[in-house]
């Protein structure tokens, strides 16, 4: 299994990529801002993640869409990218926070322990969906509203594919939503993919805990 993290915003979307989908030829493998690691990455739900004993400090939990392929392919058409997705969920990721000389500078988005998968389900449908990721000091819930096309999942797939055969169970995160959290012992963060209007779910479907 493998996990390709993008370290791309929602609203960013280089031309080079969009040139890149419409050559014949395979593009560079570094003409996304990617970073691939394996499932030793993965928190098993309900654990938390934990910050190094070396490095304690300069590390931050970036929320992302999370999605999950569901059969074999090599240079997918973006137009039937939607055929590999089998699933979608919103995570957790520890990472450094910023470009600082930190001891946490030096670590890759996706050593052991650095991503937390939420509950996966069927991508929403209609046209934008909405992050509620915990509550203001007044109890109000915090919502990020946005279109699903922003994700670029079908292209971002598309992309990778020229160069890389995806399979059954690999995680695909194809951006990254802003607003981290600074992340330090016993933070908590609760989130949920939802459709407009919908309400939130009794449990979320992700819980990130910090040790």
């Amino acid at each position: 299994m493998k996990i390709f993290v993008v370290d791309r915003a929602l609203d960013r979307w280089d031309g080079a990529w969009e040139r890149a989908l419409e050559a014949d030829a395979a593009p560079r493998p570094d003409i996304l801002p990617l970073t691939m690691g394996a499932d030793s990455a993965l928190v098993r739900p309900g654990f938390p993640c934990f910050l190094p004993d070396f490095a304690r400090e300069g590390w931050e939990i970036r929320l992302a869409p999370m999605v999950r392929v569901g059969k074999l392919g090599k240079w997918i058409e973006p137009r039937f990218a939607d055929r590999y997705i089998d699933a979608l969920a919103v995570g957790a990721i520890l990472r450094p926070a910023g470009d600082g000389d930190s001891a946490a500078a030096r670590f890759l988005p996706v050593f052991d322990g650095a991503i937390m998968p939420g509950s996966f389900l069927p991508l929403p449908s209609g046209e934008e969906a909405v992050l509620q990721y915990g509550k203001t000091a007044d109890g109000a819930p915090l919502q990020l509203t946005f279109p699903l096309s922003a994700l670029r999942i079908s292209e971002t797939l598309a992309l990778i594919s020229r160069s890389t055969t995806v399979k059954s169970g690999d995680l695909l995160v194809p951006a990254i939503f802003p607003a981290p959290f600074p992340a330090e012992i016993g933070l908590d963060i609760s989130a949920s993919i939802l459709r407009p209007g919908e309400a939130a779910p009794e449990r979320p479907r992700l819980r990130a805990r910090v040790k």
